[in-house]
């Protein structure tokens, strides 16, 4: 596999359904199969849902699970990237009261 891969060890399985799902930055992170189908090769494809936000999915399948995880986690760590710089421009703002 190509590309970039998965960075927590905490993905599981869940066994009877075949989906992928973890936890990373308050995301709750899902990679599922998509069958092959009139107009589509199938392939994996991956959704992240946080409480109070929009659901972050995937635009296109790909072959690997493992692309599709990393993908999901990119989207997780961008958004608490995103986070973090508000808490600290906020912080930075109230020090020059």
């Amino acid at each position: 596999m190509s590309g970039p891969h998965p960075t927590i060890s905490a993905w599981q399985r869940e066994e009877r359904e075949g989906y992928f799902e973890a936890e990373l930055h308050d995301w709750k992170l899902r990679v599922t199969w998509t069958p092959r189908s009139e107009g589509s090769t199938g392939g994996f494809s991956w959704e992240a849902k946080r409480e109070g936000e929009k659901t972050l999915e995937s635009e296109r399948l790909v072959e690997e699970p493992e692309l599709a995880m990393a993908g999901a986690e990119h989207a997780a760590r961008l958004d608490a990237d995103r986070r973090t710089a508000a808490i600290a421009e906020r912080k930075g703002a109230g020090d020059d009261d």
